[in-house]
């Protein structure tokens, strides 16, 4: 175990505590980012317990551009997007053993696909029945900041629900300061 790594999986906030990699400034930065460099390290969003968290991972796979969802989440972040976009039935597996372990539910692994929630292909689990997800398509939006009943119940709702099925509450705080960011930006145009 590397220094780096053993660093970050010991924090328990989802964001690095390291100050760089490979001469990239690193501090502070939200779980999902990627950090260039020849590990391609890949901060993933922190789920379930600080016990649990997996904050790091090391790759030598192609990095994937930040995707934001309708809720402010960046789905590269997420197991099911990244076993889908490697088409990696190892991480497939992986999913599906934390969802019966965290939850007792059981998955079948070929189920275990997902583009993002802004993509027209099928969607797997929370995502498929998304309550935002059906809100934002249904208004024509790119996503939530764009909308002008933002902050609403429903997104709140969602990202509460969020944390109940396993999503750090870091994550989701910084999937709303996305947003609010987005709006910002929006406003200033």
């Amino acid at each position: 175990m590397t220094a780096a790594y053993a660093q970050v999986q010991a924090q328990s906030t989802g964001l690095t505590s390291q100050r760089s990699c490979h001469g990239a400034d690193i501090s502070r930065q939200p779980a999902g980012l990627r950090f260039p460099g020849p590990c391609r390290m890949i901060a993933k969003p922190a789920y379930g317990r600080a016990a649990d968290l997996e904050e790091l991972q090391m790759t030598d796979r192609p990095p994937l551009q930040t995707h934001t969802a309708y809720c402010g989440l960046d789905c590269s972040g997420c197991d099911v997007f990244q076993a889908t976009a490697w088409d990696d039935d190892e991480l497939r597996q992986q999913y599906v053993d934390k969802v019966f372990r965290e939850f007792k539910i059981e998955v079948e692994p070929a189920s275990v696909n997902c583009y993002g929630c802004r993509d027209e292909r099928p969607k797997s689990g929370f995502c498929a029945w998304c309550q935002v997800r059906g809100c934002a398509i249904e208004r024509g939006l790119e996503n939530c900041a764009h909308c002008e009943e933002f902050p609403c119940e429903k997104l709140d709702k969602v990202h509460a629900a969020m944390v109940n099925v396993g999503k750090a509450e870091d994550g989701i705080a910084w999937a709303r300061r996305n947003l609010d960011r987005i709006r910002v930006e929006l406003k200033a145009d």
